[in-house]
């Protein structure tokens, strides 16, 4: 795979693709080398469900979800260009009853965690604290 090509994915998954480094882009592209990289990859977007579960299902499954997973904490960035509507469904889940906790990170893309680690330490490390 040219390495390019890991470099446009990459920047669409920030929500501020000024944040990723060239070490970033040559991290995610160096397995890309292998030959059973491209396998791997072509199953994992054959196997995936893309579907989203409907609300009602989703706020099932959720609710018979064991402490002290419950409620499990949701991050959304708000810049995320991959998982379109996210914010609405997360809200749509709430609102029918799902014991959810929500946070959007203003300005955070797809990989929230990778752009903005200190915040998403900080944040993981309260939820667990109250679990």
């Amino acid at each position: 795979m040219p390495r390019w090509i890991v470099d446009r994915a990459h920047r669409r998954v920030y929500g501020d693709p000024t944040r990723i480094t060239t070490e970033d882009i040559d991290q995610y592209w160096a397995p890309s080398q292998f030959p059973g990289y491209a396998p791997a990859m072509r199953r994992l977007l054959h196997e995936f469900t893309w579907t989203r579960p409907s609300v009602s299902v989703m706020v099932q499954r959720l609710r018979t979800l064991p402490p002290p997973t419950s409620p499990p904490l949701v991050v959304l960035g708000t810049r995320d260009r991959l998982v379109r509507d996210a914010r609405s469904y997360a809200a749509a889940l709430r609102k029918a009853g799902a014991p959810l906790e929500i946070y959007a990170s203003v300005g955070g893309g797809h990989a929230v965690n990778e752009e903005r680690p200190q915040e998403m330490l900080a944040l993981v490390t309260a939820f667990l604290d109250r679990t």
